[in-house]
């Protein structure tokens, strides 16, 4: 099997790409049988076949593990993902369905059928005939015209026809008229990414109908929704969705048994080690948490045999962090796991990442020391005060300063 894709990245928590030339496909898609219509359909059954779905060019789903595609070769391919109520659709836009709105009429009943909102709606524009390609007739133009398109942004008239010249005479862009058609939908600009691959232009890797005839293969343009909890997805290290519903509650409920914990006399132990015996993923004999303390989700901490951290000990857990036995933590230490993309449009879009943190056996760390994602320190170190550690420590070393780097060796005993 040849799987040669084109992998869409519209946002955590949903598989999306387009195959390449001579490529299989890396799961099933339910497909329908495409007939340049406008009419839409919601599917529900992962054996849906083609023949179920006669005269259809968009499908939509709810179904999380079942994918949904279409076919094109210079049409434009469409997909859509509602990230608040977990929607995705998949949209056959050739320039008839683009006249006639049909990335339109798939959100209006996105919006009937799940009461999605337009401004949750993040969309991918695919491979497709380009603006600089696309050549067409005036019966065409017009027809753009009268169905009221912005034709100062997706016309150009390049110059008088010449034959065989697909630069010549008259161009519709496609992938800015579908975007129109997004935008005016409610769906926001910032949330729509344009592949901006010109079917005809890169026929060596997609399939070209205008250059190659209508009996040439097709690319397969899909969406699925992730299948695996949103929790697998946090702690699993990829990009997830900060603000899904299921992991606030699950912060707040955190923050409230943090709370209680905080709120204990300093001397009520037994207390406090029911509370960290509910609170964390794991915990060693004589484990000291002066307080304050702070997490997120306690689960994912796990601490060895005879642990100390004094005062304001923070950790942001969203993935796993360890820690050996003997450790030693000074006052105002922080261990972070969870990351933001450099990306402006996907920190805003509450886009977050995490990554673990393993300490291993008879660590000291000095107070004021922060530790960021995905460090790794070893046996038998200590962290002078005020580091940063941002890469990984070895074994039996003392490391210092921001960046932290290896002061010196420790002798084994």
């Amino acid at each position: 099997m040849s799987v040669n894709i084109l992998e869409y990245d519209i946002f955590p928590g949903v598989k999306a790409f387009s195959t390449m030339r001579g490529s299989d496909l890396p799961y099933n898609v339910v497909q329908p049988h495409q007939t340049h219509s406008l009419n839409v359909a919601v599917v529900t059954d992962p054996s849906t076949t083609r023949e179920d779905l006669e005269a259809i060019d968009a499908l939509i789903t709810n179904v999380p593990g079942l994918a949904i595609g279409v076919r094109t070769a210079d049409c434009i391919p469409v997909l859509l993902f509602d990230r608040r109520k977990k929607v995705v659709a998949a949209i056959h836009a050739g320039w008839r369905g683009t006249v006639g709105r049909i990335s339109a009429l798939t959100i209006r009943k996105m919006i009937d059928e799940f009461g999605v909102d337009p401004k949750d709606i993040y969309a991918q524009i695919g491979p497709g005939i380009g603006f600089e390609s696309f050549q067409i007739g005036e019966e065409v133009v017009q027809q753009f015209s009268d169905a009221g398109f912005p034709m100062d942004r997706i016309y150009r008239h390049i110059c008088d026809k010449v034959e065989g010249d697909m630069s010549t005479g008259d161009h519709i862009d496609l992938w800015e008229a579908n975007k129109y058609i997004l935008e005016d939908s409610g769906v926001l600009p910032g949330n729509i990414q344009t592949a901006g691959i010109c079917t005809y232009q890169r026929n060596d890797l997609f399939y070209s109908a205008r250059r190659e005839t209508i009996k040439c293969g097709r690319i397969i343009s899909s969406i699925m929704i992730d299948p695996r909890p949103i929790w697998e997805q946090m702690t699993s290290g990829e990009e997830y969705d900060g603000s899904d519903p299921h992991l606030l509650d699950i912060l707040n409920k955190t923050r409230e048994v943090v709370r209680d914990y905080n709120d204990l006399r300093p001397n009520d132990n037994n207390g406090k080690d029911a509370i960290l015996s509910k609170l964390l993923g794991k915990k060693g004999q004589n484990c000291i948490i002066n307080q304050p303390f702070y997490c997120d989700y306690g689960v994912n901490i796990e601490v060895g045999e005879n642990f100390f951290a004094n005062y304001n000990f923070t950790v942001l857990d969203e993935a796993k962090v360890k820690i050996g036995d003997n450790a030693f933590i000074a006052s105002n230490v922080s261990i972070y796991t969870a990351g933001h993309p450099l990306s402006v449009r996907k920190r805003n879009a509450l886009i977050q990442y995490a990554k673990s943190v393993t300490i291993g056996n008879n660590v000291w760390i000095g107070g004021d020391v922060t530790i960021v994602p995905g460090v790794t320190i070893g046996n038998n170190v200590t962290i002078g005060a005020g580091s940063v550690v941002t890469k990984d420590v070895p074994d039996n070393v003392v490391v210092a300063g921001n960046p932290a780097r290896v002061i010196r060796s420790i002798p084994e005993e």
